[in-house]
Order: C-alpha cells, then sequence, then structure tokens
C-alpha cells in the first residue's frame, strides 16, 4: 500500500486518483440512495 503511495506521488496523479475515489464512493451513495428509496 505504502509503495503504491510512492508511484503515485512520484507520477504526481495522485490528486486524480484521489478525485476518482471520490467519484466511485459517490456514486455508490447515490445507487444505495435510489435503491433505499424504491424499498420504501
Amino acid at each position: 500500500m505504502f509503495g503504491r503511495q510512492g508511484i503515485i506521488g512520484r507520477k504526481g496523479s495522485g490528486k486524480s486518483t484521489l478525485l476518482k475515489i471520490l467519484a466511485g464512493i459517490c456514486g455508490v451513495d447515490n445507487r444505495l440512495s435510489i435503491v433505499y428509496n424504491k424499498s420504501i
């Protein structure tokens, strides 16, 4: 895990990776909320 962070830091794409992770989390949250609303 530390090695991967080091590689990302060297490439300078750490910010874009964080944005991708945040976007993925938001996408999952949206899907869960839609399913939750439908179940109600």
